[in-house]
């Protein structure tokens, strides 16, 4: 299990950023909202999506969602 994030507000293509807890690239914690401890990435983009619309992982610690 790993504790993902997603970002609050919309990045510049409207999409809604999902973050590991230990991402370098994750933002204050005002500017998120705690997906939870969740098996997989693509349980956490699951649970994105029925947040917001457009879901889509961090470029900087994506390269962890494999082993999530």
């Amino acid at each position: 299990m790993a504790e993902f994030f997603v970002e609050l507000a919309e990045n510049e293509t409207g999409a809604h950023v999902v973050h590991f807890a230990t991402c370098n690239s994750l933002p204050e914690a005002t500017r998120l909202k705690y997906l939870g401890s969740i098996a997989s990435y693509d349980a956490a983009h699951k649970k994105g999506k029925g947040l917001y619309h457009a879901i889509q992982p961090c470029p900087s610690c994506a390269g962890q969602y494999a082993g999530a």
